[in-house]
């Protein structure tokens, strides 16, 4: 008895590490990050309880990170099913993911700036936790889902994870990068699933008429594999036709489609030479892009690279290289452009090539049901072949070709001194447009497709201060806002305009609305965005009848903070919008808020933020512009905050400020109005006192919109006009920065029931009725 004792005790003291170890195991792989902890780079991830999904950081490159989602078992590289901050990863030192005391899950970098949040503060989440679906989801101690990642898809979905109308996949830039690629998935406004290429490609058709189901392409040679792999495609005077290079025959001559074969292979570190083939590019499948290079380092990045097979290059001005991994799309190009095949020296003499090509046409065009002559309507290389014609054709030929070259030149060389002679560098931003243009994901239109898709610019949705905005039509069926600028002359203007492009084109926020394009052409300026169906805030606010509900205009000022939090707080650039106001506010069919007008964004580093810069002209709407653009004081982020404050304010009256002078027919109104709104803002700022139920209810039924007849949340409705006088304040340090904005307002979007107010609220100092409202 006493040895089964002893034993008892050995077996247990051994098995006490094992049982500690586990429980130690256990503590560390945990599936939930409650309020107040955070996950760092290099930290221990979250793992789903079944084991299958992991949740933390994930490297992308060298010292940079994603916050994501990935199926624990995938080996290296991972499998990411999601990724909060895909396009702007964070440092690898001092990055972190924490949720905050107030509720939000939120992801600093190593500088501690917010780069992205789940935007959950002041709903009482108190745990994020990831399940065995996949799902990453913030939560309340009730259960209640307060936000999930499923609802933010990336480019996977998971098994239960449904695509609703405002979740959007899209696919990865390339296999193995996190990056936002060209495809994307979701529901368009009629409620229809789409699969939608947004490419360097540029589509250069549009419906002229909305009513119209197909039009001819009048550029065939635009047409993606219209000469298939190795093709040229040039057009002719009877018409487009197909053509090989020198070194290479058609695939099947009654299929264009089918393209070109070469008559010779390549080793990968064999001796190669180029052949030159002039006026010719082949469009797309870029595989480096290289500005300032000579024809020489061009042609090495083709030699160091097995899977270039020819490059294309811009002789003169800056230099421009383009490697290619694929030749399709082939067509001619301008006279500066030249390409340049990988050819193996062994085969020159069997295949009698030398350093320039010419191209073969075998007498078909691009459509295989009709015959096509092969005398094109650009100038043919001297080793251009026509296997159908004969000897005395190519001396006619020639002939009518060489007197329609020199006619060409004549009113070449002409236009050249006669439009560029006053800028000679728009001659060089001519050549450089399509490329640089088509490299960046921000769509190039010119005039005369802007011009079809608008009709003519015949529906005109409004006028602000940048611009007028018509209605138009893509040849996709979907409907645009085409915003036509204040034409800019001057190439200062050019460059301006550019610079705020690049980052226009980068903005992407539910609360704002989607720039797809735009035109630069002579001293056009237009934007192309999306189309909102419902119109603008003002229309839906002054326009009468109906009148706009208590809840959309508490979502609607919500939405519009969220938008310029992005704006001011979120981008890499910080963004100024300049020109808020109502009629900048449109809303879609859910009158969910999308800001527009950015004819006026102003573009601000970090450091010119934080000491501004004086205007040299005032810019925005007269009644939301904020007073230091009149003073000429620096401009800062708190300019938007003014103009946010007023739009507040119209939006619990119901009426623009403009209409609130206190005395009928005196003439000064404007200025009458606003004396009236800084003494809101005196009134409001007056004594304080804890108050509550119907002790505050008359003064507030009293400001907001007698429409509503009272059905309002008065909790809301208090921390709107609190918010609202605290950003129309004269002073911009005494004015809350946006980001302060939101968070207030999100702080009561959830509060329930309209008859009482619970909070620490002013009393006047007079009676509200004292200050006139009209």
């Amino acid at each position: 008895m006493r040895a089964l004792a002893i034993l008892l005790v050995i077996t247990t003291a051994a098995t006490l590490p094992h049982v500690a170890l586990a429980t130690s195991d256990d503590q560390r792989r945990t599936s939930i990050l409650w309020r107040r902890g955070s996950i760092a780079v290099g930290d221990d991830a979250l793992v789903s309880p079944s084991g299958g999904f992991s949740c933390g950081f994930h490297r992308v490159a060298t010292n940079a990170y994603v916050f994501a989602i990935w199926f624990t078992a995938s080996a290296d590289p991972r499998t990411l099913a999601w990724a909060a901050n895909r396009d702007a990863p964070v440092n690898g030192m001092g990055s972190r993911a924490e949720l905050l005391g107030d509720g939000t899950l939120v992801l600093r970098d190593f500088d501690g700036l917010a780069t992205w949040s789940t935007n959950t503060s002041g709903t009482g989440a108190d745990r994020a936790q990831l399940l065995n679906t996949g799902n990453l989801v913030v939560s309340d101690a009730a259960g209640r889902t307060l936000w999930q990642s499923f609802d933010w898809p990336t480019d996977t979905l998971l098994p239960g994870q449904l695509i609703t109308r405002r979740a959007r996949l899209v696919s990865a830039k390339a296999r193995g990068s996190t990056s936002s690629g060209y495809y994307s998935f979701y529901f368009d406004n009629f409620n229809i699933l789409n699969l939608v290429y947004d490419g360097p490609e540029i589509n250069m058709n549009y419906w002229p008429s909305p009513f119209k189901t197909w039009v001819e392409n009048k550029r065939t040679c635009s047409v993606h594999g219209i000469c298939g792999r190795y093709g040229v495609c040039a057009y002719g005077l009877a018409g487009p036709a197909c053509a090989c290079p020198e070194g290479f025959v058609p695939s099947d001559p009654s299929d264009w489609s089918k393209g070109c074969r070469r008559l010779f292979d390549i080793q990968c570190g064999e001796d190669v030479f180029f052949a030159e083939l002039a006026n010719v590019d082949y469009w797309g499948f870029d595989k480096k892009f290289r500005q300032m290079a000579t024809i020489d380092e061009c042609r090495q990045l083709c030699i160091d690279d097995c899977r270039c097979e020819a490059f294309a290059y811009k002789k003169g001005g800056a230099g421009f290289c383009y490697t290619k991994a694929s030749l399709w799309n082939g067509r001619s190009s301008d006279p500066i452009q030249f390409m340049y095949f990988k050819v193996p020296t062994r085969v020159q003499k069997k295949l009698n090539l030398s350093s320039v090509l010419g191209l073969r046409f075998d007498g078909h065009g691009c459509s295989t049901t009709q015959e096509r002559n092969a005398n094109v309507g650009y100038s043919p290389s001297r080793h251009l072949k026509n296997y159908s014609g004969s000897k005395i054709k190519f001396v006619y030929l020639y002939s009518f070709l060489g007197g329609l070259f020199v006619v060409e030149a004549v009113v070449i060389i002409a236009g050249y001194l006669f439009v560029f002679r006053a800028d000679p560098a728009a001659v060089q931003r001519v050549h450089d447009d399509g490329y640089t243009l088509a490299m960046s994901h921000f769509r190039k239109f010119t005039y005369d497709e802007l011009s079809s898709a608008t009709c003519d610019f015949g529906e005109e949705l409004g006028r602000g201060a940048s611009g007028a905005v018509y209605k138009g039509v893509l040849d996709d069926g979907r409907d645009v806002a085409v915003t036509r600028l204040v034409e800019a002359t001057t190439p200062q203007a050019e460059e301006v305009f550019r610079s705020e492009l690049s980052v226009i084109g980068r903005i992407n926020h539910m609360n704002l609305v989607r720039i797809w394009g735009f035109c630069s052409e002579r001293s056009h300026r237009l934007l192309v965005s999306e189309y909102v169906e419902n119109g603008s805030l003002a229309k839906a606010l002054f326009g009468g009848e109906p009148a706009l509900g208590w809840p959309s205009r508490y979502k609607i000022a919500v939405g519009v903070a969220k938008g310029l939090v992005y704006l001011h707080h979120e981008c890499l650039e910080w963004i100024l919008h300049c020109d808020m106001k109502p009629e900048n506010v449109l809303l879609d069919a859910d009158l969910e808020p999308k800001i527009t007008g950015f004819g006026l964004v102003k573009l601000l580093s970090r450091e010119e933020d934080a000491c501004g810069q004086a205007p040299s002209r005032v810019q925005g709407t007269r009644g939301y512009v904020a007073p230091e653009w009149a003073l000429s004081l620096p401009i800062t982020g708190k300019a938007d905050v003014y103009s946010f404050g007023v739009v507040l304010l119209e939006l619990l009256r119901g009426q623009r400020v403009s209409e609130w002078a206190a005395v009928e027919g005196v003439p000064g109104g404007d200025e009458q109005a606003r004396v009236d709104l800084q003494e809101i803002v005196a009134w409001f700022q007056g004594q304080t006192l804890e108050c509550q139920g119907e002790r505050s209810a008359p003064w507030l039924d009293e400001f907001v919109d007698a429409r509503l007849l009272g059905d309002f949340n008065r909790s809301q409705a208090a921390v709107m006009l609190e918010v609202a006088v605290t950003c129309v304040e004269d002073d911009p340090s005494r004015r809350p920065s946006m980001n302060a904005v939101a968070q207030k307002l999100l702080s009561a979007h959830d509060v329930v029931g309209s008859a009482s107010l619970r909070r620490v609220c002013p009393v006047p100092v007079r009676g509200i009725s004292s200050l006139h409202f009209v």
